[in-house]
């Protein structure tokens, strides 16, 4: 009788059971009733950038032009100009026992008296400034690289409104050739020094600055004339430079000079400030591109990306790669842009 009654409980506790599990399946797991939300994964996109890097250099901020004035005579210093006083046509710069000094745009320094049947650049280079400062007011005289009679006589009468004794021929040190956009950045005479022909009367200086860089041969590929560079100035302020000569600095090392953008920003006096040279070298242009984190590699050193179709299902495919910029890598599969992967 005993074992009937057992038999009966345990069927009905059986019973009980089975209940439990059609009514909560999810009890055959261990789980509970309630249904946890899926978490979505990231999504992202193929898209055709172009890759870029950028590259370091350290560099320089340089005066692009210095050079001496030299005395053409020797005397006493009756004048002398201002540190700071940028340079005109016609601007007197010194006087030695009287005799002016007079400062006339060229790139080519004075050598030499110039006077009739001369040929030369420096020739052209003094027509030139005569006429600007208005003593060939008829036209009388051609402006070419030949000292003829009536570049004789245009002299003539610039020497004689100057205060200089009027012979026809420009004796050394009554001119300076001075490239244009300089001022005097220091001036090494004094009125009431006696001097000798050769003594350093001043010094000039260029307006124009030029950043400077030296990069090894592993980097010449990735810069050219023309390029913006850009320079960081020991505050941050950064500065934009057009590079415009690439020369050989010996040992493997390249010297990257550029011209200095116009500024409002006023830069540090001196001879060599030291910047930090950053240039954008492009490493791809319009390419098929793929975020980094889509990439899985495998054992076997492959690469797959997880592809979401229309339908939202997935299914990974093995791709090639390329250069990498950053977090974005090319992609060399065939593998269209706006295809949607799975990016975790």
């Amino acid at each position: 009788m005993r074992s009937a009654r057992w038999f009966v409980f345990v069927l009905f506790a059986g019973a009980v059971i089975a209940a439990m599990i059609i009514l909560d399946p999810l009890a055959r797991l261990g789980g509970t009733s309630d249904l946890e939300a899926v978490t979505p994964r990231d999504r992202s996109e193929l898209s055709v950038v172009t890759l870029s890097t950028t590259n370091e250099a350290n560099g320089q901020l340089i005066v692009a032009d210095s050079r001496p004035v030299i005395a053409g005579s020797g005397g006493t210093v009756t004048t002398v100009i201002e540190p700071g006083v940028a340079i005109t046509t016609g601007l007197n710069l010194y006087a030695v026992n009287g005799a002016p000094t007079v400062a006339i745009p060229g790139d080519v320094p004075a050598w030499r008296t110039l006077r009739d049947d001369d040929v030369g650049a420096d020739v052209a280079q003094l027509e030139a400034g005569l006429v600007a400062l208005g003593y060939d007011p008829d036209g009388t005289m051609t402006v070419d690289d030949t000292f003829t009679t009536t570049t004789e006589a245009v002299v003539e009468r610039w020497q004689e409104d100057v205060g200089l004794p009027v012979t026809g021929a420009v004796s050394l040190g009554s001119v300076v050739f001075l490239p244009e956009g300089s001022i005097v950045s220091s001036v090494d005479a004094a009125i009431g020094q006696e001097i000798n022909t050769g003594t350093s009367m001043l010094t000039l200086a260029s307006t124009q600055r030029l950043v400077q860089a030296q990069i090894g041969a592993d980097l010449l590929a990735s810069i050219d004339i023309g390029e913006t560079i850009s320079a960081r100035l020991p505050d941050r302020t950064n500065l934009q430079a057009t590079v415009t000569d690439i020369a050989v600095a010996g040992d493997g090392v390249w010297q990257v000079s550029a011209a200095l953008a116009d500024t409002d920003d006023e830069l540090p006096s001196g001879d060599a400030i030291p910047v930090d040279v950053t240039w954008t070298e492009v490493v791809a242009a319009d390419v098929t591109t793929v975020r980094a984190n889509a990439l899985t590699r495998l054992d076997s050193g492959a690469y797959v990306v997880e592809v979401v179709d229309a339908d939202d299902s997935t299914r990974f495919v093995e791709v090639g790669i390329g250069r990498r910029s950053g977090s974005t890598v090319e992609l060399l599969t065939d593998l269209e842009p706006g295809t949607v992967v799975i990016a975790p």
